[in-house]
């Protein structure tokens, strides 16, 4: 659903997203749906500015979501709260969906969530029987070693008891899939087929690579739109690749960052005010053709164009292959009949919408699914996922030694930084938060200097004894720099990198440390 649309609805649930820091547009639609009566729930870790205002906020322990949702999915199921003649006409794999969560009587779930029974009930209850009710959703849930099945499971709830059909009810996560009648791969020429020797990376994986493969090992690293030294998990595996000199790296950026300084060769690059940029708009259903501000500075390029000199330097240029940033965009809008509309619509208005702006599932869309229904148990992420779609695994399940490490170390996002983008900018210590019962019992007062530690490494920060941090939770945000903490160490050192249980995600949420004074 489009994300204006969130002003009709009268129950709107935020389950792992802040909008106050990711997403401040989406706030006063927020404001204005409470105006006329909504109730919000937020549902996340810590008290995060919107749960100071909402009706409920739940607090579930990090890497439990997936219990939490089957929990309040069981409890519709057996208090006759779900839409039976909707689930009949619209939604298969019912009857398996159910059977699994079942698994998960509120009892259960309070043990594993730390959620106290007659708040799940109660947001249940709500949801089912408010109308329109809808779930905004955050990648927040993701980032652990479930956060697929997490992600389905929640998806699942507005199923369950037939929120769609008008504006405001349903779900809303990612617009990416938003129908453009064009394709950004439209300018491209057709790919050379893959020698099958080349290796694909995820760049979970970054570390490993850049310090194990062989056969052969990795002897370039080319970085470009990212400071994989502050973004990738397993940090000090990442680290000992670059400066490796068996690794030549090439860093293609604006600023000096973390990973620039272990470059052997730094090219520079444009920043959004230097270069034409047309794109989608992240979250909300707009396109944008924006011409750029200012002519790059000095030798800057942007990223078409430093690819396009190395195509050409490698003589790799093929006929139909877009050379310039114009050529681009000309070549994307000229792909598709629709092209043309949106251009007229950019000129014309600033902006364009995709082919359904505001749409409203099963009130003019259907799922895209072969089907045509909401599919609960989808054969394809059931055999993908360890233990089956909606199969929970705790820390200890994917990590033996994380019974040694009581605390999760989650790293939401700042309101001042894009994960580490304008981190160049903040001069001052960023510390580590916990919940005022842990910091007592651990001898940790405010402003103490604190040691965080697991088997991939030492973080040593300024500590901050904070009462919107739930106890058994530590807080530190991503994309802090070297010169943020008192070691050069930021959270991502104890992040592992394993992967979610679909798509491989990083999980960035299953860090698991000890904490102690310095």
């Amino acid at each position: 659903m489009a994300i204006e649309d969130m002003e009709h609805s009268r129950f709107i649930v935020l389950w792992g997203i802040n909008p106050s820091a990711t997403g401040i547009h989406t706030v006063p639609v927020i404001e204005r749906a409470r105006a006329q009566g909504a109730k919000l729930v937020v549902i996340d870790p810590r008290r995060i500015p919107l749960a100071a205002r909402a009706d409920f906020h739940l607090a579930p322990l990090p890497g439990t979501d997936l219990p939490l949702a089957l929990a309040m999915a069981n409890y519709m199921f057996e208090h006759g709260l779900s839409d039976a003649a909707f689930l009949d006409e619209h939604v298969s794999g019912v009857a398996e969906f159910r059977a699994r969560a079942a698994a998960w009587p509120l009892a259960r779930a309070v043990e594993v969530t730390g959620v106290a029974a007659e708040d799940i009930a109660a947001v249940a209850r709500a949801f089912a029987t408010t109308k329109p009710a809808m779930i905004r959703c955050g990648y927040g849930v993701e980032r652990n070693r479930n956060g697929g099945s997490a992600a389905a499971a929640i998806l699942a709830l507005p199923a369950l008891v037939g929120a769609f059909g008008a504006p405001g009810a349903g779900f809303l996560m990612s617009n990416g899939k938003a129908d453009w009648g064009v394709s950004a791969e439209g300018g491209i020429a057709e790919p050379l087929p893959a020698p099958s020797t080349t290796r694909q990376l995820n760049m979970v994986a970054l570390g490993e690579a850049l310090t194990q493969w062989q056969d052969p090992p990795v002897r370039v690293l080319f970085n470009y739109n990212c400071n994989a030294l502050a973004t990738a998990p397993d940090q000090e595996a990442v680290r000992r690749g670059l400066a490796s000199r068996d690794v030549f790296v090439v860093v293609h950026d604006q600023i000096m960052t973390d990973t620039a300084h272990y470059a052997d060769v730094v090219l520079p690059a444009t920043s959004f005010l230097e270069h034409r940029e047309v794109r989608r708009g992240y979250g909300n259903m707009r396109l944008f053709d924006s011409e750029p501000a200012v002519a790059p500075f000095g030798q800057s390029r942007s990223n078409n164009q430093m690819f396009a000199e190395l195509l050409g330097r490698f003589d790799l240029v093929r006929g139909g292959d877009a050379m310039t940033d114009e050529d681009l965009v000309d070549a994307i809008f000229a792909a598709s009949p629709r092209g043309e509309r949106l251009k007229q619509a950019i000129a014309r208005d600033g902006v364009a919408t995709p082919v359904v702006a505001n749409p409203v599932l099963f009130a003019g869309a259907l799922p895209k699914t072969p089907s045509g229904k909401i599919e609960l148990v989808p054969a394809g992420l059931d055999a993908a996922a360890p233990g089956g779609l909606y199969h929970y695994r705790s820390a200890q399940d994917v990590d033996a030694a994380a019974t040694n490490h009581p605390f999760t170390l989650i790293s939401p996002a700042l309101s001042t930084q894009i994960t580490s983008t304008f981190g160049q900018l903040r001069e001052h210590q960023v510390p580590v938060q916990i919940a005022p019962s842990d910091a007592a019992a651990h001898g940790i007062a405010d402003g103490d200097e604190v040691l965080l530690q697991n088997e991939l490494g030492v973080m040593r920060a300024i500590c901050e004894v904070a009462s919107e941090v739930r106890p058994g939770v530590l807080v530190a945000p991503k994309g802090m720099w070297a010169k943020h903490s008192r070691n050069g160490r930021t959270t991502n050192a104890l992040v592992p990198a394993t992967l979610t249980d679909l798509g491989g995600g990083a999980c960035y949420n299953d860090a698991r440390v000890s904490i102690r004074k310095a």
